[in-house]
């Protein structure tokens, strides 16, 4: 699925290497599309890709995935989620980061690095994990210096091209910091800071996350 790379070929590089009687499927949508998301687990279920044990699966819309990881599980496809969840489904497990709580580390990250507060803006998405992140950031930031622009927080469609327009958008408006709850900066190998020349100390807290970190 859409940025998930490196999943795909650390699950196929894993059981060639460790359980060679287990075969890993990539499939899904090119882009994030939960509708398509949920009728490759639709296509899973109705032998599309032949007899599938077992579904991995990053949520990107919680209402729609439930259902379909319901549908699947009942068709005795066991379901783990991984980096974005869907809690009140009949999946098996979670594998991924606390999203909330990594939000509030960002918060809590930026308040240590400047402490006196300012304005700031969000970049984020549509999938259910990075809401979390921005849930968290704001909890935090709350009861502090730092106030958030009305104009955040801004979508980045998941697209690296899209995320470094909306810094400039946030750079114009003369933001004292950016916080981008997401890898969006990075996927393509782009530059993941950009300074504006009027503001005094606009930050990307992306490197935060070691995951994320890009070194093209």
């Amino acid at each position: 699925m859409w940025n998930y790379n490196s999943y795909a070929i650390s699950c196929i590089i894993s059981y060639s290497l460790y359980t060679p009687l287990i075969s890993c499927l990539y499939v899904g949508p090119q882009y994030e599309d939960s509708i398509q998301q949920a009728s490759t687990i639709d296509a899973i279920i109705n032998g599309t890709y032949g007899k599938i044990d077992g579904i991995s699966i990053s949520v990107s819309d919680i209402e729609i995935i439930t259902s379909a990881i319901n549908r699947a599980v009942n068709a005795n496809i066991p379901v783990i989620t991984f980096d974005s969840d869907a809690q009140n489904s009949l999946r098996k497990a979670y594998i991924g980061t606390d999203n909330y709580s990594f939000g509030m580390e960002l918060g809590k990250l930026l308040h240590q690095l400047a402490p006196r507060g300012g304005t700031y803006g969000i970049i984020g998405a549509s999938a259910p994990n990075i809401k979390d992140r921005v849930e968290g950031v704001r909890d935090r930031l709350a009861d502090s210096k730092w106030i958030e622009v009305t104009s955040s927080y801004k979508d980045s469609l998941d697209s690296t091209s899209v995320s470094l327009d909306l810094m400039y958008e946030y750079s114009k408006e003369n933001v004292d910091a950016i916080i981008a709850v997401g890898g969006f900066l990075t996927w393509q190998c782009m530059p993941s800071v950009a300074i504006h020349p009027n503001s005094t100390h606009i930050m990307n807290l992306l490197n935060y996350w070691r995951d994320y970190l890009a070194f093209c």
